[in-house]
């Protein structure tokens, strides 16, 4: 079950359900009226393995995409951000984030590297202009949080521990909380 939950005064509202599987909420839009819902394989109600984007308002569910990738909300309302792992040859792959603009279908790219990683979690900075991600090369159980200058391109390793992962920036301060 998915609940909304008022912080001032308690009030719980279910917003979805499933009888089996799960549902993993993944991030808000910037206008707090939707949210992205991963459902894992199994969950009865919903594709396997898929993103939905769900309307807090009236609990309405629009599937989105079949494969459970690492999405967030933003840079605006109607932006996706999200990573892939593309092939550049038979033994040369890359990595890439991309922001999806939902209205025209556009993409554009504002990270590549040129080896194998996964991501293991994107998040905005309140003023839109950094991001947070976790990555980890592939086959290495080091996955540490940087921060990416969107407008320079410039990227910051922050954590040096490794297996860092799911950073989630304050959306009103310079503070990032993760997953160790």
């Amino acid at each position: 079950v998915v609940y909304m939950l008022d912080t001032v005064t308690g009030d719980k509202q279910t917003i979805t359900h499933t009888d089996s599987g799960d549902l993993t909420i993944r991030s808000w839009s910037p206008d707090g009226n939707k949210f992205i819902l991963s459902a894992e394989p199994n969950t009865k109600g919903f594709e396997q393995g898929a993103l939905w984007i769900v309307d807090v308002n009236d609990g309405s569910k629009n599937f989105f995409q079949s494969n459970d990738m690492i999405l967030v909300w933003g840079p605006t309302q109607n932006q996706f951000t999200f990573s892939r792992t593309n092939k550049l040859n038979s033994e040369k792959e890359y990595t890439e984030v991309i922001v999806l603009d939902l209205t025209s279908g556009e993409e554009t790219k504002i990270y590549a590297v040129d080896r194998s990683f996964l991501v293991f979690g994107l998040s905005w900075s309140p003023s839109r202009e950094q991001l947070a991600l976790s990555m980890s090369r592939i086959g290495h159980d080091d996955a540490n949080i940087y921060i990416l200058n969107v407008n320079s391109g410039q990227l910051r390793q922050i954590t040096k521990d490794g297996n860092s992962i799911y950073p989630v920036w304050s959306p009103t301060r310079d503070l990032i909380v993760y997953d160790k």
